[in-house]
């Protein structure tokens, strides 16, 4: 079963996380604390995390076999999301586990600092009997702006609404059907600041909301202003909520989170001072939530707006079966071999930027140099092959030669017509540059990446996906199934027609799909050859290119190098028999259509390369 490790588990976690990922028979690890570089586990095919693991694309490095990240909250801005998806990693999160829970705290926040519950519970405790010190104010009959409306500001809204209270707001898309259902406003946000006696936020943090509220726009609150934020901490400037509470523009303030609310913590906000390298910015920091922390009309909580007994089941219930859900839809149905696919090294034609297409031309000696360097990243990762597959195109076969002596290889490669290059007809030979400056960029784009664009004397990518895609589905995919290690080097558009169907890409977003030289994509497949699981394996960036004196000899007399200074010797390429060579593909007994890729499931998981 596939390991899950989870980071940031409570006691709570433990009877609803952890106990019933047990019991579905989940490989389960647990760590109380978050995500560090300690605990990183390279086997993790899940992990689940709450919002104080950062899930960095260095943490993701580290994880090459993970395929699920489950977030116990709603926010991800803890996760690289792009990162993730670049690496086919699935991140799910809990969306409405708590709105209600979190409505209901932010709720409680403003009728504690309206009513100074906190200051009246002291004056008990003390035994002070001058109530005017807690002399706090009605909330019906106020306006309250909310700033987002979604899940959890709405039920807000709601709230509000039932305590006779104003309700204006703020969203990117407002919400008509809440608007008319309970006669609220949506007002542009300087005149939210202004008319509002309270405002709560609720909106996600996103680059376009980071200090949402910042020393400019908060000279036009309300005076008396109070401010409610159980979203983000980063959506409010702290240093200007400071200096807002201190000249009254903002009466008080409610913050279930805070800009820095690592540093509430006593022992991050020490480790924090301890490094002398940044202590003066942190000193600053934990001397304004310490200040802010002191101030009587300011509640600061540890984030805990969805900590509710009912909340932490639901989240956890919907964790469990995230995972459960997912897995079982993923593992079983993956073939035990892998597909490896490799694009060809750098072409003579490839570096004169010249259409090649069926065109017989070597790799040149970067090329080769970049095919080793791959083998020996698919050789470190751990990557082996059982069968190899090139085109009839001299400059796969160079490019396989070059990657088995990286990787260390011994098997032999098989041709097959089916994996050669789109015929680019009547635009073979000719520069790449020139004819997009002949034809503009629209054209130019339609001729390369376009499913069905035609090409004089040539071939479409769905041409080359006819070809392809019979000779996958009747070659590879049994061999899959059989469990051995399918490693093809072809060419770029060829490539593209098997991702097409191994993705399940559509007509229009095949145009932005590339797929580079130096790359190569690892897939499991399902039994109908689709994808379950993609891994992108890169070669070393910035390494130089291997001296020609250094490279295997028969990698030297394949591409006609002269060993002492790597000058290919002078040859023409051979012609591009384009009508033989479509003769001798096979041809398919469908059309097209028949295998047009159905919609993805949720087993289908990669990102994509794009142009």
């Amino acid at each position: 079963m596939p390991r899950v490790v989870c980071y940031d588990v409570t006691t709570a976690d433990e009877t609803t996380l952890i106990d019933p990922l047990k019991r579905a028979g989940f490989e389960v690890q647990a760590y109380s604390g978050p995500l560090q570089y300690e605990t990183i586990d390279r086997d993790a095919d899940v992990i689940s995390v709450f919002i104080d693991s950062q899930v960095t694309e260095e943490v993701l490095e580290q994880m090459p076999r993970l395929r699920l990240i489950a977030a116990r909250s709603t926010g991800t801005d803890h996760i690289a999301l792009a990162a993730a998806r670049r690496r086919g990693v699935m991140v799910r999160n809990v969306p409405s586990y708590s709105d209600s829970t979190v409505a209901e705290y932010a709720f409680t926040l403003l009728l504690t600092l309206m009513r100074k519950l906190p200051i009246a519970v002291q004056n008990a405790r003390v035994g002070e009997d001058d109530t005017t010190l807690c002399t706090g104010q009605d909330v019906a009959g106020k306006t309250i702006g909310i700033i987002g409306t979604g899940a959890i500001g709405s039920k807000m809204a709601h709230m509000a609404a039932g305590f006779g209270m104003k309700v204006i707001a703020n969203d990117v898309t407002p919400d008509t059907a809440l608007a008319e259902k309970l006669g609220l406003q949506y007002v542009p946000l300087p005149d939210l600041l202004a008319q509002s006696d309270i405002i709560s936020l609720h909106t996600p943090l996103l680059d376009s909301t980071y200090h949402l509220l910042n020393s400019q726009n908060m000279n036009m609150l309300k005076p008396g202003v109070v401010l409610i934020n159980t979203a983000r901490g980063e959506l409010i400037d702290t240093r200007a909520l400071l200096a807002g509470l201190v000249t009254g523009r903002i009466g008080g303030a409610g913050l279930d989170t805070i800009e820095g609310e690592a540093l509430l913590s006593r022992r991050a906000s020490l480790k924090a001072l301890a490094r002398a390298e940044v202590a003066p910015e942190d000193s600053l920091n934990v001397s304004i939530i310490r200040t802010l922390q002191r101030l009587p009309n300011v509640i600061i909580t540890p984030h805990v707006a969805f900590n509710t007994t009912e909340a932490i089941a639901r989240v956890g219930a919907a964790t469990v079966k995230h995972i459960t859900e997912l897995m079982e839809d993923m593992m079983p149905q993956s073939l035990p071999g892998r597909l490896i696919i490799v694009r060809h090294a750098e072409s003579e034609w490839n570096k004169l930027g010249k259409w090649t297409g069926r065109t017989d031309v070597h790799i040149t000696p970067h090329g080769a140099s970049q095919a080793i360097q791959l083998g020996q990243k698919l050789a470190a990762s751990g990557i082996t092959a059982d069968v190899a597959l090139t085109s009839k195109l001299v400059r796969t076969q160079d490019t396989w030669n070059s990657l088995r002596h990286g990787a260390g290889y011994t098997i032999s490669s098989r041709a097959a017509s089916a994996l050669n290059e789109r015929d680019y007809g009547v635009y073979t030979g000719k520069n790449k540059h020139q004819v997009q400056a002949e034809i503009g960029d629209a054209a130019y784009n339609a001729l390369r990446r376009s499913w069905n664009g035609p090409v004089e004397g040539g071939e479409t990518l769905q041409d080359v996906y006819v070809r392809a895609i019979p000779f996958y589905m009747a070659e590879i995919l049994p061999q899959l199934a059989a469990g051995k290690n399918v490693l093809i080097v072809s060419h770029g558009n060829t490539i593209r027609a098997l991702m097409k169907y191994l993705e399940q890409i559509s007509d229009e977003a095949i145009s932005s799909v590339e797929m580079p030289h130096d790359v190569a994509l690892v897939y499991e497949v399902n039994a109908d050859g689709h994808m379950v699981h993609k891994e992108m394996i890169e070669a070393p960036t910035g390494q130089p290119d291997i001296p020609a004196s250094e490279l295997p000899q028969d990698v030297v007399q394949a591409l006609g190098l002269d060993q002492q200074n790597a000058a290919p010797v002078a040859t023409q390429p051979a012609p591009r028999a384009a009508s033989a060579a479509r003769a001798s593909q096979p041809q398919p007994a469908r059309r097209v259509d028949s295998f047009r890729p159905q919609r993805p499931t949720s087993s289908n998981r990669g990102g994509r390369l794009v142009q």
